[in-house]
């Protein structure tokens, strides 16, 4: 960025992770204020700084970032699609007959799994008809496991395994508060099955509760254990769901999103710099 300024070069920075949630995450209150300081600091002598989720960038308005613009991320709907979907795949794994309840990320607490736990919990109790399954893994996967022993753990997953892991489940259960987008709520969206979200994050921007799927409180797993049993006891809603998450995500493809990007760096290359420096 020295170097940029001294060559009166624009910068654009694109802003993926949200440190800032980790150090409030793990209650540590000097390293969050830290945190906020320094990237405000940081971001705010870039000319632009693209957020690809409106409520993170909203997070960040408020603490008095002031260059950023919003810019989703978009999905391989090649390589995630329905058409991976393997009766196969559900009986390899134990799943016939059962909702098949998909988690897609690395085993970190810092994803909300105890709250995920939580929810599997009550669930479990309840009824013999749902699975767990995880595709991931992280340091916390034996734990996790003792928490929730009767779910399938895959371990980590690519191409079209993970593919086959996305289509041939029945719904999406992603508890994260921490994201700045969520990749993984899109995949599973493009391979026409219907997320339960937090209420928080960069999920929280794009999925629409009740029509692309559904938002739990965050960091509170009876109530997303009820927005579970909720989808599992509803399957001709949760089809409906899962096609209007899938006709969401059609529409995400990364070169709709590059093509936004690439005319961002012309505006800034051609005298756009200038103007929002004057604007500022």
């Amino acid at each position: 960025m020295r170097y940029a300024r001294r060559s009166g070069i624009p910068v654009v920075a694109t802003y993926h992770t949200h440190f800032p949630s980790y150090a409030k995450y793990y209650k540590i209150k000097a390293l969050e204020t830290f945190s906020w300081n320094y990237l405000k600091n940081l971001y705010n002598d870039c000319d632009r700084v693209y957020v690809p989720s409106e409520p993170i960038r909203k997070e960040l308005r408020a603490h008095g970032f002031g260059t950023t613009e919003f810019l989703p991320h978009g999905v391989d709907t090649g390589m995630f699609n329905p058409v991976y979907r393997s009766d196969e795949w559900r009986k390899l794994h134990g799943c016939e007959g059962k909702t098949v309840l998909l988690f897609a990320g690395r085993l970190v607490w810092e994803k909300d799994l105890r709250t995920l736990a939580e929810a599997y919990r009550i669930i479990m109790a309840r009824r013999n008809d749902a699975v767990f399954v995880l595709a991931g893994d992280g340091p916390v996967r034996e734990e996790l496991a003792a928490l929730m022993p009767r779910a399938v753990f895959l371990g980590q997953l690519g191409g079209t395994a993970l593919a086959a892991a996305y289509a041939s489940s029945d719904l999406f259960v992603f508890p994260s508060t921490t994201e700045t987008f969520g990749n993984v709520t899109l995949e599973a969206m493009a391979s026409g099955i219907p997320p339960v979200c937090a209420r928080e994050g960069g999920a929280y921007g794009f999925v629409k509760s009740g029509a692309t799927g559904l938002l739990a409180e965050p960091r509170d797993g009876a109530d997303l254990a009820s927005k579970i049993a909720y989808m599992i006891d509803r399957p001709e809603e949760r089809r409906k769901m899962g096609q209007a998450a899938l006709s969401f995500a059609s529409e995400q493809s990364w070169e709709r999103i590059f093509d936004r990007l690439f005319a961002g760096y012309v505006d800034l290359a051609s005298g756009g710099r200038s103007r929002r420096r004057k604007a500022a």
